[in-house]
């Protein structure tokens, strides 16, 4: 199975990692959380995500913080796009 792994990392150094296995792209999974996940703001922590809306949303939450943002998939297959 692969996993989508996105980064971002914030100016002081603080990192939020999210691991979601991909099973499809539309397919809504649990996400694993680390870091500092209070300064995306709301429950995430709470909700499932699709793979693919997980990566826009955190993209997009990277600009809006000043954060870099990076993605990753582990495992096999080809990444989903």
């Amino acid at each position: 199975m692969r996993t989508l792994i996105c980064t971002l990392k914030f100016p002081d150094g603080a990192q939020i990692v999210a691991k979601a296995p991909v099973h499809s792209p539309e397919e809504e999974v649990e996400v694993e959380w680390s870091g500092p996940i209070e300064r995306l703001g709301g429950p995430v922590a709470l909700i499932r995500f699709a793979p693919a809306f997980l990566k826009w949303y955190l993209e997009a939450r990277s600009q809006q913080l000043d954060a870099q943002f990076k993605v990753r998939y582990e495992g096999e297959s080809e990444p989903v796009r």
